[in-house]
């Protein structure tokens, strides 16, 4: 079931994969009542250029290496010039990123990889370990 509840498309943080979290716009596959019930791997169905700030935490894991490459290209596409995504994943070392459900790694090559593939459409502006997790923040640039 897909499911749209907004009013309006300007957007000042989209949080995607958001589960039962309730911080800015949520989109998740399944409803908890967020403003957005779609499958993400299914692009982001919102306009060009209506997004300042994204938000994931331990969202992007379940998201297959194959997928990842249409998953950024959706988020530049609706991201505001100069828009921030900040992400938390389970760690590549850790006994929590080899959880079922979980379809790929992220370490600091990780994020390297994906911000060196994407050619300058991404900087790379933050990113540390903090236990179990991998946090880094990314800048969209256009």
């Amino acid at each position: 079931m897909n499911c749209i509840r907004l009013k309006g498309f300007e957007i000042e943080l989209l949080n995607l994969g958001c589960g039962n979290q309730k911080n800015g716009v949520g989109i998740d596959m399944l409803d908890f009542g967020q403003d957005i019930v779609w499958d993400l791997r299914n692009g982001i169905p919102l306009p060009n250029d209506c997004v300042k700030e994204f938000f994931t935490a331990h969202f992007l894991e379940h998201i297959a290496r194959h997928e990842m490459y249409p998953l950024f290209n959706e988020i530049m596409r609706v991201a505001k010039p100069d828009a921030e995504l900040l992400a938390i994943v389970p760690h590549g070392e850790t006994t929590e990123a080899d959880f079922l459900g979980h379809l790929s790694y992220w370490d600091e090559r990780r994020v390297n990889g994906v911000v060196m593939g994407l050619r300058g459409a991404l900087e790379l502006l933050s990113m540390k370990r903090n236990g179990i997790e991998l946090h880094f923040r990314l800048k969209i640039k256009k």
